[in-house]
């Protein structure tokens, strides 16, 4: 309809239509219109058979039996199955504020006198607080495992501790490993 309105117009004399003098770039105009509109120019609208809709990925509800790989691995426990970019089970990392802690309690360690026979254990609190910084969870059960069964394991309770890291739960990791410090050497903030 709208096609047909512009070829009249832009065929029709310009006595008949009372066009002032002006009006001819204007019949240009509309006769170019027209021309692309009859040539097919304009858009068309997509017809698609039928099964050819748009590629859909499958539904993400089926937890993978492999562990994630990449950049997927750093903050997911599990992923869909045929799905690697779809995280079912997010891991708990360390907020920025735990981070923060956890170094200053580093610091502190470091940078602590304590007497001949608690230094192994002050050395062994610093080593589990960088390898939970570092999200490195099996150096963090071998040092822990170290660390309970050194000369000085009977003054470290580690059973919290031991059950947040079992859990993999950083969060509630690092809460238990700042209790440590504070009972090894005081307030290590």
């Amino acid at each position: 309809m709208l096609v047909a309105l512009i070829l009249a117009i832009s065929l029709a004399p310009a006595a008949s239509l009372r066009l002032p003098a002006d009006a001819i770039g204007r019949r240009s105009l509309l006769r170019q219109a027209a021309a692309a509109s009859a040539l097919g120019l304009s858009p068309l609208r997509a017809r698609a058979e039928y099964g050819e809709g748009a590629n859909l990925a499958p539904p993400a509800l089926v937890p993978s039996p492999f562990m994630p790989t990449g950049v997927m691995a750093d903050t997911c426990e599990v992923v869909a199955l045929g799905r690697e970019d779809v995280c079912l089970t997010p891991k708990k990392l360390l907020s920025a504020y735990d981070t923060l802690l956890l170094q200053k309690a580093r610091d502190a360690l470091d940078s602590a006198t304590v007497e001949p026979q608690a230094r192994p254990v002050v050395a062994g609190i610093s080593r589990l607080a960088a390898r939970l910084m570092e999200s490195d969870w099996q150096g963090f059960d071998n040092d822990l495992g170290g660390l309970t069964t050194g000369d000085a394991a009977a003054s470290v309770p580690t059973g919290a501790l031991a059950a947040a890291a079992k859990k993999r739960d950083a969060p509630a990791t690092a809460k238990e490993l700042l209790k440590m410090c504070n009972e090894a050497i005081g307030p290590c903030k």
